[in-house]
């Protein structure tokens, strides 16, 4: 899995000089609309290595022709969150994960987080692969630490 090696202000200070506006109108939302979360993707390709997937670090296409290859994914997700079920060598290990919460509405407080976003490939953002799954062995993160 790739990790993010830049600040908040770093991220959101490249998303403003690709997009000019795209923090303050994503402020503003109320409702999904991935056409929002597409017009930063290139950025995240960027900084995942020249366009690599977040999950699988395969090496895709361009920035111009990757575009359709790959999808603005959440990595904590915005809507449900299904249990995730731990290979058996973790469980070995003794590691443990959360369980979904009660009301398994996932995280909607971080659906325009630009810290909840990864460019990834079209196959590793089906449900046969990340999905709705959020394996987290700590407790659930809040919108407050994100910030810097």
């Amino acid at each position: 899995m790739i990790q993010y090696r830049i600040s908040y202000q770093e991220l959101t200070e490249k998303i403003e000089a690709e997009k000019p506006g795209w923090m303050e109108r994503a402020k503003t939302k109320t409702v999904d609309d991935s056409a929002v979360w597409s017009e930063v993707k290139v950025v995240y390709m960027r900084i995942q290595g020249g366009s690599k997937c977040a999950y699988c670090e395969r090496k895709m296409e361009s920035e111009s022709v990757g575009l359709g290859e790959q999808a603005v994914d959440h990595f904590r997700p915005k809507g449900r969150i299904q249990a995730w079920e731990a290979p058996q060598d973790l469980i070995d290990e003794g590691i443990s994960f959360t369980a979904p919460p009660q009301d398994n509405k996932g995280y909607p407080a971080l659906r325009y987080h630009v810290f909840n976003y990864a460019a990834a490939c079209n196959p590793c953002n089906t449900i046969l692969k990340k999905g709705n799954y959020s394996p987290y062995e700590k407790s659930r993160i809040r919108l407050e630490s994100l910030r810097e």
